[in-house]
């Protein structure tokens, strides 16, 4: 075996050690990354399609399931990072979920072709199961 032979071994070797090691921290930022972003999809959200005027929800959950109307939507996650979420479906179509600091913001529907604006549960005011029929007369004694 020829000493050049060796240095080429050996130059291999440590480059594919190298290689090994920056595949395997950049597998941990994202992982590190990932709960970020869980916190940033995951939640209730709805929508309304302006063409029947329905609300549908949408639940995302941290794995990143997605549940429209209370029904899982088969397919997978092919893209992700901060500002969207490509879901792909068994058929084939995109659902694009784009987001900013307060979550999604909106979703496109390929095969609708369709975007709509996402209403965040966490913004729209609770109402009150119990009417006020009667005013507050508790200042009278006064």
């Amino acid at each position: 075996m020829r000493v050049s032979d060796i240095y080429s071994a050996g130059i291999h070797g440590i480059n594919q050690v190298s290689r090994f090691l920056t595949q395997k921290r950049h597998r941990k930022q994202q992982q590190k990354r990932q709960p970020d972003l869980a916190l940033r999809y995951a939640g209730d959200w709805a929508f309304i399609d302006p063409k029947t005027n329905q609300k549908h929800d949408m639940a995302i959950s941290p794995d990143f399931s997605i549940m429209i109307d209370h029904r899982e939507l088969p397919g997978r996650i092919i893209g992700l990072d901060a500002d969207q979420l490509v879901f792909l479906d068994h058929y084939g179509f995109q659902l694009k979920v784009f987001a900013n600091h307060n979550g999604p913001s909106e979703i496109y529907d390929e095969s609708s072709n369709r975007t709509y604006p996402v209403i965040n549960h966490r913004d729209v005011p609770q109402q009150d199961d119990e009417t006020e029929d009667e005013p507050d007369n508790s200042d009278e004694n006064y």
